[in-house]
């Protein structure tokens, strides 16, 4: 969402036709601002950064790559406070990105490669037979089935690839919650897609009633409560959700020896399907989940 404003303001000001010498500084500097307006947390400046890095790319002539964003962020920040190694929305944050531009990749290329080649030959033969269509009913008829098929599909596949990113981040992030909390929220996945597609929603309601609440209260304060409504149904949701049967289990903190085994585990099941590229390589991720399990030495444990 800071690259959501980030790139806005960024295409506002080129749209008014000033050249990248002035538009990204300027861009750059709100970034920084709003940052510093937010209190200036872990992930926001993780963002921050990358987004400046992308935009300092565009002015010298680079393409943008995410890993040396990443990794070049993650330095910035630990040379400015070196103690954020061990601080846990840094490495949440940092271990979310790493999912992203890491994991999910090979994640989706497992499960969803397949599905996303169908869709794609579906279009393109959808294209090359729209000259050949006839105009009888009993064609429009099974042309419009196929649009509700297609629609539903890609609804499917959305849902999936919404669900295999989740999973990405939270396979990467899981041991380090177990770390700090203890706990592991079972439905979490499944309410980050209920919350998620809202967020867009929820950030750009909040800076045009901020904006709009500078010249009139009422009508500021009239869209301020869409946004408590949306923070309602947050809760409402959250509360939902911890209703449900296990919802939350309490598994401890990891030992050092779980946790290397995990990580090396997950490093391994990377480098095989990069070197190998078989399916069966998911079978990693089922063993490491084994690692945390603990029989109770006793029942004050």
């Amino acid at each position: 969402h800071i690259t959501m404003i980030g790139m806005f303001l960024y295409k506002i000001l080129k749209k008014i036709y000033l050249p990248n010498e002035t538009v990204i500084p300027l861009a750059i500097l709100t970034l920084i601002l709003y940052a510093k307006m937010t209190d200036a947390g872990i992930s926001t400046n993780r963002a921050v950064l990358m987004l400046a890095i992308s935009l300092f790319g565009k002015l010298i002539g680079r393409t943008y790559d995410l890993i040396t964003a990443m990794c070049l962020s993650g330095s910035i920040t630990l040379l400015q406070m070196p103690l954020q190694i061990v601080n846990s929305g840094f490495l949440l944050s940092y271990g979310a990105v790493f999912a992203i531009a890491v994991v999910y990749p090979v994640l989706h290329d497992i499960f969803l490669s397949e599905e996303k080649e169908k869709m794609k030959l579906q279009r393109k033969t959808s294209i090359l037979n729209l000259d050949f269509i006839s105009f009888r009913k009993k064609d429009i008829k099974e042309k419009q089935e196929g649009k509700r098929k297609k629609a539903v599909r890609q609804v499917i596949f959305k849902l999936l690839d919404g669900i295999l990113l989740s999973f990405s981040i939270n396979l990467v992030t899981t041991p380090v919650l177990l770390y700090f909390y203890f706990d592991l929220p079972i439905y979490s996945i499944l309410l980050n897609l209920c919350i998620l597609p809202f967020l867009s929603l929820l950030l750009g309601i909040g800076i045009l009633a901020g904006c709009i609440g500078m010249f009139s209260i009422p009508l500021g304060t009239f869209l301020g409560g869409s946004i408590y409504m949306i923070l309602r149904i947050y809760e409402m949701l959250c509360n939902i959700f911890l209703q449900l049967p296990c919802s939350i289990i309490t598994v401890g903190r990891p030992d050092k020896i779980s946790f290397i085994l995990y990580y090396g585990g997950l490093l391994l099941f990377l480098v095989c399907y990069s070197c190998y590229q078989k399916k069966w390589t998911i079978i990693f991720c089922l063993c490491m989940l084994s690692v945390f399990y603990h029989p109770n030495p006793s029942n004050l444990t």
